[in-house]
């Protein structure tokens, strides 16, 4: 019986390790918030990669993918340009952390404010994986003759398969829309195609990672536990010391023992019918 617990609880330990094992998750990203955590999902699941949404904090969020897909993984959410790039906005950057602002100090911080704003926008148009805002804004006298004029350089990198350029004057006109003194013709406009896509990455073909995936994990988890737990209650019942006790070695039983098996050696037994009593041959006697 031993032989076959052991056994059995041999091959448990291997198949529930391997399958646990080939399970395992990594972290592709952290810190993020549920929107662009779940734009990371979508990106993923779109190409078959099971991915998985865990809070890390109230409004922190991380993706964890199978670790057979991480590469893949990576390579995916550069093609498609998530999750977004965090920009700064005007709450965050007039805080009032001093007393007193110089003007200059005031002038930066608006035009860093402006740009910010600005590419944060054109992030969200379709296709548009990054976006820079480089506003010159000068300092006019208001007592000079000669004013000079604003102007803006737009930087823009969408997916090869969107056709951004298309809505330039659209763009050119955002822009010069939302910065004071700017005028259309003084906005300059450039677009940068991203990579086409490389040749996918195919899925992980570790057997063991994807019998681990999903409740399989948890259902092996449990089978392991099951197993250690039968392993230490046969480690335990082979070492536990022999609890049998010889009622021969108590006191004044032995006196007891002898007597009685003496009168059972002796015990006569009463003929049948039809059947002649032997006489007992007894050890040692001389007789029989």
């Amino acid at each position: 019986m031993y032989a076959a617990c052991r056994r059995w609880l041999g091959w448990t330990l291997v198949v529930a390790t391997f399958a646990v094992l080939g399970g395992c998750k990594a972290e592709l990203f952290g810190k993020l918030n549920e929107s662009d955590a779940n734009a990371v999902l979508d990106a993923l699941y779109s190409e078959g990669i099971r991915a998985e949404k865990i809070m890390r904090d109230r409004e922190v969020w991380a993706i964890e993918v199978p670790e057979g897909d991480l590469q893949r993984a990576l390579r995916l959410t550069q093609e498609r340009g998530v999750p977004r790039e965090r920009f700064a906005t005007m709450g965050d950057l007039f805080k009032k952390e001093g007393l007193v602002s110089s003007p200059s100090e005031e002038r930066l911080r608006y035009i860093f404010a402006v740009s910010q704003e600005l590419a944060n926008t054109l992030t969200q148009i379709d296709g548009v994986m990054t976006a820079r805002v480089h506003p010159v804004i000068p300092a006019n006298d208001p007592l000079a003759d000669r004013v000079k004029p604003a102007s803006a350089s737009v930087f823009i990198k969408h997916q090869a398969q969107a056709d951004v350029q298309q809505m330039a004057p659209a763009i050119r006109n955002l822009v010069s829309r939302s910065i004071e003194g700017l005028s259309p013709d003084n906005v300059s406009l450039t677009f940068f195609s991203a990579a086409a896509p490389r040749a996918a990455v195919p899925p992980s073909s570790n057997g063991w990672a994807e019998f681990g995936r999903g409740w399989w994990g948890e259902a092996l988890v449990l089978v392991l536990l099951a197993a250690a737990a039968l392993a230490s209650y046969l480690w335990r019942a082979k070492r536990a010391p022999d609890t049998t006790i010889d009622v021969r070695s108590l006191p004044g039983m032995r006196t007891w023992w002898g007597g009685a098996t003496t009168a059972k050696g002796t015990e006569k037994q009463s003929p049948r019918a039809g059947e002649t009593l032997e006489p007992d041959v007894v050890s040692g006697s001389g007789r029989s």
